[in-house]
């Protein structure tokens, strides 16, 4: 048997079983035993790149097997690697605080907090969720209008964005879901207290900390204009907090009277879609430098740094992928990707383009949101006939993105507002009292481009949440930490959070 035969994670494992027998008169255990002296006389950095390949039980298991393992499983590299492989392989959303802030022990305690719910979810077995009530009602808020509601990637934060005022953030992490201002539009520009403001997010995964960018735009055909704010991480565990400053604001110079449709961001551009109020085939896409309106008091007036006429279809969806690489998605099952490219970054005079990459056929009815990873971003689609597709879109401008046909399930043939779509699980709720359907549909691993379709499997089978009302609907699911967020009616004045892991990890 080669040496290197034997460094499989399986066969670590066989060894690790091993050293817990103490019947010493065992063949196979002794010959197990033999190869392990030839295990440990290898390099720790190669014992730890071994190591980061197991789950966190086997981890464990390695941990009591001998001193030189336990020592290796405490290491802050191991858990460095183990995070690594779970960013590649789930699209795990790494230390929203930056991994280099954090110890091994509190490495460990972070990569355990996220393995836990997987498990409780694979196990098929009955479990207790911890669900808590929290009142969204505020004396100095009275929308009529429902607002834009987001679980921040990590699914510690629930940002709730009024469609006139403030835009709010909640700690869910925090027993009493701890709340805060991030910012008012109606302190910059008082007028915007009478008028629709839309919302987009673009989350800065370069930066170490949690880090993401909002952009607001008031629903006006005749005064275009957008205010964007920076969020960031500050402070650390139970004390850290998101603070938002802001960044530039400007008028957009498109065609007036053109009805504002979609809308995407990243830390250069400002992109939205206008449509011609007389021929709905007409759109234009136009893409803002917005940091040439920074430093400013009031509204700049900027031109667009690139843009482009859609004559046909409408646009559905437009979203940032990686560096400036846009998504647009038509109406017509057909996704686009677009490079903007040829400006100069150091001048305010830019001659960008649209440079189209790729051309995808896509269906879409509904779909999860984007889910990034180091090396490709994710999405799930269904179609108006319940199909569930996958699209995988590789950060190389030179690899086109794939479909993977991921099957059928009943649940989601006809459209309900009580369900919701993600990347490997989605969440089907029964609105009249509560029982909730969670669908398991794995694919993100396959890399050879056969169907997996129709595997689709139920994970803790049916459940009842707590509190739920008539008109109650899904409004987030995170993999990571097994958190699922309601509202609890149609009233959408109360949120239910359902925690699959333990309540031990959550804060005063």
């Amino acid at each position: 048997m080669p040496l290197m035969s034997f460094f499989s994670p399986w066969n670590l494992y066989q060894w690790l079983i091993a050293q817990s027998l103490v019947r010493k008169n065992n063949s196979r255990t002794s010959y197990i035993r033999s190869r392990a002296h030839e295990l440990l006389s290898l390099p720790d950095e190669l014992l730890v790149d071994i190591l980061t390949r197991l789950d966190c039980p086997d981890i464990y298991s390695a941990r009591v097997a001998c001193k030189k393992l336990y020592q290796i499983t405490k290491s802050r590299h191991l858990w460095f690697g183990v995070i690594r492989r779970l960013q590649l392989e789930r699209g795990l959303v790494p230390p929203e605080e930056g991994i280099s802030q954090y110890s091994a022990e509190q490495l460990e305690d972070w990569t355990l907090r996220r393995s836990t719910p997987r498990a409780t979810l694979e196990s098929q077995h009955q479990v207790q969720p911890h669900a808590r009530l929290i009142d969204l009602r505020t004396q100095d808020i009275d929308d009529f209008v429902a607002p834009l509601t987001y679980l921040l990637p990590g699914g510690r934060w629930f940002l709730l964005a009024h469609s006139s005022s403030r835009t709010l953030v909640y700690d869910l992490d925090s027993t009493n879901a701890a709340r805060k201002c991030l910012f008012n539009v109606s302190d910059f520009d008082k007028d915007l207290t009478s008028e629709y403001i839309r919302h987009t997010l673009w989350f800065d995964y370069s930066n170490p900390c949690l880090s993401f960018y909002v952009a607001a735009s008031p629903f006006n055909k005749n005064n275009a204009r957008s205010i964007i704010y920076a969020v960031q991480l500050s402070g650390k565990g139970a004390n850290a907090t998101l603070i938002a400053s802001f960044v530039a604001a400007f008028r957009s110079s498109g065609q007036k009277g053109w009805y504002l449709g979609q809308l995407a961001l990243n830390k250069r551009y400002y992109v939205e879609v206008r449509r011609d109020p007389n021929n709905r085939k007409i759109q234009d896409v136009l893409a803002y430098e917005f940091q040439h309106a920074s430093g400013s008091n009031g509204y700049c007036s900027i031109k667009p740094a690139a843009q482009t006429r859609f004559v046909g279809d409408r646009i559905c969806l437009t979203a940032f992928i990686y560096d400036d690489v846009l998504a647009m998605c038509t109406s017509r099952d057909v996704i686009q990707l677009y490079d903007i490219v040829g400006s100069d970054p150091t001048t305010c005079c830019s001659s960008s383009a649209f440079k189209l990459l790729h051309t995808v056929s896509f269906s879409f009815h509904f779909c999860s949101n984007i889910r990034w990873s180091p090396l490709e971003s994710y999405m799930v689609s269904i179609t108006r006939e319940g199909e569930f597709k996958g699209l995988r879109i590789p950060h190389d401008r030179t690899i086109p993105p794939t479909v993977m046909e991921l099957g059928r399930h009943e649940k989601f043939l006809n459209h309900r507002p009580g369900w919701k779509l993600d990347t490997s699980i989605s969440i089907s709720l029964d609105d009249h009292n509560g029982p909730v359907d969670i669908i398991y549909h794995p694919w993100t691993n396959v890399r050879d481009g056969s169907s997996v379709s129709n595997y689709f499997r139920r994970l803790l089978g049916v459940f009842k949440v707590p509190y739920i009302w008539w008109g109650a609907r899904v409004v987030g699911f995170s993999e990571d930490l097994g958190r699922l967020v309601f509202f609890k009616d149609g009233s959408e004045t109360w949120l239910v959070v359902v925690d699959l892991a333990a309540p031990r990890y959550l804060h005063e």
